[in-house]
């Protein structure tokens, strides 16, 4: 029961950076996604200066795999992380937020877990669900000449990804006792090259294996710094 609390109470005050990453994504990315519709169906031999017949689905992948909203998926992804992480672990006393719960039976690993549990659900209700919406109404026969492929819809879900691990690099830094001018922002630095590195890769088992391990060796670091502080 203390640990929904808390999960509750930390998903609450994510909430309007939530409903601010949801709203810039379904307006921008929504307006971006219909812009496509519209040129797809006005001037669907475009794409490859013929008939439709003649078009090769590669190109008009190229061309329309929702590429931008792709892009805008992963910029509000890292500044979400970046907010959330800076938030919950950067503030000065944020500690003294949870006054009301470390007097009692909660310990500080229950706190984190709750903030972890939060924040991902955070992401995938915010930015996922949204991402799973538009990759549907891409998907619908009749919307687009040719459907987008199912890795479309993958690497948005690791664009999604890729903002939790820019979230804990955030909090690594914040618990960081470090100045900032010295090695406070060296995780912050790490998260964003690996998230890089992830990119790159043509492989999407490449990508998710370089996510998840950069997730784990970060997360690892956050749990043991949060439980060795004082309280």
């Amino acid at each position: 029961m203390r640990f929904l609390a808390l999960f509750r109470k930390e998903f609450r005050e994510a909430l309007p950076w939530l409903i601010v990453a949801g709203a810039l994504l379904l307006l921008l990315g929504g307006f971006v996604l219909q812009d496509q519709v519209n040129r797809a169906a006005r001037d669907p031999g475009r794409w490859h200066g013929g008939s439709p017949r003649q078009m090769r689905i590669y190109s008009f992948i190229q061309e329309s795999r929702l590429a931008a909203v792709g892009s805008l998926l992963l910029m509000i992804s890292a500044a979400l992380g970046l907010v959330l992480g800076g938030r919950q672990f950067w503030m000065p006393g944020f500690t003294r937020t949870w006054a009301f719960t470390l007097h009692r039976s909660v310990g500080p690993r229950t706190v984190l877990w709750a903030k972890l549990a939060a924040t991902a659900a955070a992401f995938a209700v915010s930015l996922g669900l949204l991402w799973t919406l538009m990759f549907l109404y891409a998907s619908r026969p009749g919307v687009l000449a040719y459907q987008p492929r199912v890795r479309v819809f993958v690497e948005g879900w690791i664009y999604v990804l890729l903002g939790l691990l820019v979230y804990l690099g955030a909090a690594l830094s914040g618990l960081s006792g470090a100045r900032w001018y010295t090695t406070r922002l060296v995780p912050l630095a790490v998260a964003l090259l690996m998230g890089i590195w992830a990119l790159a890769q043509a492989s999407l088992g490449a990508t998710f294996a370089i996510v998840g391990a950069a997730a784990v060796v970060l997360g690892v670091q956050v749990v043991h710094l949060f439980g060795s502080r004082e309280y």
